[in-house]
């Protein structure tokens, strides 16, 4: 969510923040510290801040339509709300070149410019805009340059059987450069191969590792365990690269039930509309889909699938059911949080100013040496926390016209596109066992 933070007569500034996952603690790029950079870079300038565009945990290679915020952030910039984009650094924005070109594009269209403010890199001018294109080139080039040499060490380790990468499935291990067994998880192995045969089912398969192993993995992990050769002790294409695990009619075997369960579910639509979106509300995780018959579309809570003394929501949640729902009462919802938003921004908060002076009485504190490191670190994060607190975060412009159009449009649309529309407008829908939801938008 987000509001207006400024305003002026000026250019009208959107603020984008993106940190990936690895990236959580890296000194000077978290949410936090992007957000007070920037807020401080456009009040500095004059500019009018019409919106914070977050995108946590998301790495700037990843394609631009799987960030939720970038496709808000476009949306609105095609709305013809925005002026200029601001974010600390390139990276923060791209890293992939492709995917900043066809941005860039779309942004070309809309006259929306951005600027990184940590750096030297600007699109209002034609100066900076031919310098952009300069680094991108060389950047491309020398990617280019390191992924050829990358794959031709690859390609010389893959000739010989031996891994390109520490990520092994279960009961195989990397030890002195070479694929081996792993002796701690080579009878869990063999027993996935065992207990997918008799109980024909991935689901299945993952509660009983979780039951008789502890082991928990993604449904996909073990699909593709199953199919993986490295069980037989062939390395791409390479036999005898490690001792085998399993015999060839077994892991033959696992294969053809596997490939029969695919074909069935060929021809089912696998887009589903709210993954990634709907959440436990028991558990707070994502809930999973799944499709019935190859008509019905469910989501389920995952937790519960692999564990149910783990989380007890055992309710099946219908896709049609909730996109009728969301149909018929999105836009009161919509309508009714950004008032409520807006009433809460207008509270001046209470404490900030006594938070502040407790900040600035432990600094005084510690300088004068009458408390240690440690406890002025503790006590000065707990206070930067609460201060984060009461000065929530911005509130989005809501803009009702536009979200009466989207959803009178919605009937037209294919199922990726409706996908889209859900992830743009919807931060989060939280189900409950009772089969309510509590939809949070975006």
């Amino acid at each position: 969510p987000y509001t207006t933070l400024f305003r002026s007569d000026s250019m009208r500034a959107a603020l984008y923040i993106r940190v990936s996952t690895e990236e959580q603690a890296r000194h000077g790029l978290s949410l936090v510290d992007q957000r007070e950079s920037l807020l401080a870079y456009a009040a500095d300038n004059s500019m009018e801040v019409v919106g914070v565009y977050e995108d946590a945990g998301i790495s700037a290679r990843k394609p631009y339509r799987q960030r939720p915020a970038l496709l808000r952030l476009l949306a609105d910039c095609n709305g013809g709300k925005i002026d200029t984009i601001l974010f600390v650094k390139l990276d923060r924005w791209f890293r992939n070149v492709a995917g900043y070109y066809a941005v860039q594009e779309e942004l070309d269209r809309c006259h929306v410019t951005w600027q990184a403010t940590r750096e030297d890199y600007e699109t209002r001018t034609a100066s900076g805009r031919l310098k952009v294109n300069i680094m991108l080139s060389v950047a491309q080039d020398e990617a280019d340059r390191t992924s050829e040499r990358i794959k031709a060490i690859n390609e010389s380790k893959r000739l010989k059987g031996q891994p390109t990468t520490w990520r092994t499935p279960i009961g195989i291990c990397v030890k002195n450069r070479h694929y081996a067994i792993d002796e701690e998880t080579a009878d869990a192995a063999r027993d996935m191969f065992r207990a997918y045969i008799k109980l024909q089912s991935i689901l299945a398969l993952r509660r009983h590792m979780a039951t008789e192993w502890g082991i928990k993995r993604s449904y996909n992990k073990y699909k593709d365990a199953l199919g993986n050769r490295l069980y037989l002790g062939e390395a791409f294409g390479v036999e005898n690269a490690l001792p085998a695990l399993v015999d060839q009619e077994t892991f033959d075997l696992a294969g053809r039930i596997l490939e029969r369960r695919s074909q069935r579910n060929a021809s089912a639509d696998r887009i589903y509309l709210f993954s990634g979106i709907l959440r436990c509300r028991e558990c707070g995780r994502n809930m999973q889909p799944e499709t019935v018959k190859q008509v019905y579309k469910y989501y389920r809570c995952r937790t519960h699938m692999l564990d149910p003394a783990d989380c007890p929501h055992i309710l099946r949640i219908r896709e049609d059911v909730l996109e009728d729902y969301l149909l018929r009462e999105f836009e009161g919802i919509a309508e009714k949080y950004y008032s409520k938003s807006k009433t809460a921004e207008k509270k001046p908060p209470k404490t900030a100013e006594q938070i502040k002076r407790k900040m600035q009485k432990l600094k005084e504190l510690y300088l004068s040496d009458l408390i240690e490191i440690e406890e002025y670190k503790k006590d000065y994060t707990e206070l930067k926390q609460q201060l984060v607190v009461i000065n929530p975060e911005p509130i989005k412009e809501f803009d009702l016209e536009t979200l009466r159009r989207e959803l009178k449009e919605y009937p037209n649309l294919d199922q990726q596109a409706k996908k889209e529309f859900w992830v743009r407008t919807i931060q989060r829908i939280d189900a409950d066992n009772d089969g309510a939801f509590f939809v949070t938008p975006s």
